[in-house]
């Protein structure tokens, strides 16, 4: 995850926290994220409510988990 975990948390934190609601107001927009160890840490600390609004996200298919792995393949590989 890099030399600054710290920085890429409370960024990645920022991005779902504004993503979630705004995914929530708007039902004509879709979001895909891949980072699940970030994802996870992320979710484990919601309240129940933003836990469900998410899974209901995940559901109606606004909120798309792609690659399902912890970590993402290095795309820069040949």
């Amino acid at each position: 995850m890099g030399s600054h975990y710290e920085v890429q948390h409370s960024s990645t934190r920022n991005i779902l926290d504004t993503t979630i609601n705004e995914l929530g107001k708007d039902k004509n927009r879709k979001y895909t994220f891949a980072e699940m160890g970030f994802f996870e840490e992320w979710y484990n600390e919601q309240t129940l409510e933003k836990k469900n609004l998410t899974k209901n996200l995940i559901q109606s298919g606004q909120l798309e988990i792609v690659n399902g792995g912890i970590s993402a393949p290095d795309e820069a590989t040949p």
